[in-house]
């Protein structure tokens, strides 16, 4: 980034630049819908999986906080 002179900021608050910029990542956004939803229900089938392990989602305030904390975390790097 410093080779470049780029900061932190620059690549964390990009702003599009036109329409057409807004509408290209749109269009990426429900194109990569389009194809990973029925791929992954297609994959489900495949795989015959039933369910999501009882254990994965949190149950406590604590576990749900630590939870959006880590999502965070992980949406951020």
């Amino acid at each position: 980034m410093r080779r470049r002179g780029l900061s932190p900021a620059a690549l964390v608050s990009g702003r599009w630049q036109s329409v057409g910029a807004f509408l290209k990542d749109l269009g990426l956004a429900v194109g990569f819908l389009a194809v990973g939803i029925p791929l992954t229900s297609a994959m489900t089938l495949l795989f015959k999986a039933t369910s999501m392990p009882a254990g994965i989602f949190p149950t406590t305030p604590f576990e749900a906080m630590v939870w959006v904390f880590l999502a965070a975390t992980a949406g951020f790097c």
